[in-house]
């Protein structure tokens, strides 16, 4: 979307980009930290996208402006649902900074998987529930959870290599075609049923 990338000051950027819930747990802040950690060269070539609202959101807008982050992050708030495409549509790397807690290691978000199909570049925390859905280097990639330095350098590699950008996107897109579309998690269920004796499987 030409125009609401204008309006973002975001064309000629690599965009890194976020859209969910702005929660604790959710890792923005080390990803924060992590976009200040980038080589000044990397730093001036992206652009962050904060889609979404939540009690983190005054935190880490006073931490962008800590950070000397002010130019590089855009916080957009909440948007109507059928924009979510529009916004998507924005972004070459989406990351899932998640942190080392419980619920985070043992609970499996969508978000991840909307990335892929969207064909985006994913960059996960390693909690067991994230680093199961990406193979490093193949679909995706991993950083050590918690770990700004670690989520910095992969960025830095993402941001300046365009081709590792679409090799991953599309990979990832194919991987999720291919294991986590609705038919693919149906069917098992539905072949249980039927030797169950419930009625046969329709396409």
């Amino acid at each position: 979307d030409q125009g609401l990338a204008a309006s973002l000051d975001l064309e000629g950027r690599v965009v890194i980009g976020y859209l969910g819930s702005i929660l604790d747990y959710e890792g923005l802040d080390v990803l924060l930290q992590a976009v200040a950690l980038l080589p000044p060269g990397s730093r001036s070539r992206v652009a962050v996208l904060i889609v979404g609202e939540g009690p983190e959101r005054p935190r880490l807008e006073e931490m962008a402006r800590e950070l000397h982050l002010t130019t590089v992050v855009r916080f957009v708030g909440r948007v109507p649902h059928d924009d979510v495409a529009r916004y998507y549509s924005l972004i070459d790397i989406a990351p899932f900074p998640r942190l080392p807690l419980p619920v985070c290691e043992m609970v499996s978000p969508l978000k991840p998987l909307e990335a892929f199909a969207m064909e985006k570049v994913v960059v996960v925390s390693s909690v067991a529930a994230l680093a199961e859905m990406v193979t490093d280097g193949v679909t995706g990639r991993v950083h050590v959870k918690g770990d700004a330095a670690s989520l910095a350098g992969i960025l830095d590699e993402l941001v300046n290599d365009d081709a590792a950008r679409r090799a991953l996107a599309g990979a990832g897109r194919e991987w999720v075609n291919a294991h986590r579309a609705g038919r693919q998690l149906v069917r098992p269920g539905g072949e249980i049923y039927e030797r169950a004796g419930g009625l046969p499987l329709r396409d």
